[in-house]
């Protein structure tokens, strides 16, 4: 489902226009950006949780050196 889809559905199952539908996504996933970006988790309950982590980096092997190098 892209965006466009989910914005059919959400104004189909609300029964209000796609350009509230749009309004509402759109103000949604700028608040659950605005929050991560503040260093907090979002949880909503029955779909999900949202958190930015730390990752490790990639190690792979190069063939032209003989060692492990991290991406």
């Amino acid at each position: 489902m892209n965006k466009s889809e989910l914005v059919e559905a959400m104004a189909a199952a609300a029964d209000i226009s796609k350009a509230a539908a749009e309004r509402a996504l759109d103000g949604a996933t700028s608040a659950i950006t605005d929050a991560l970006k503040g260093g907090d988790q979002v949880t909503i309950v029955g779909f999900g949780s949202f958190l930015v982590g730390e990752r490790g980096c990639l190690l792979y092997t190069s063939d032209a050196a003989d060692d492990m190098q991290c991406v």
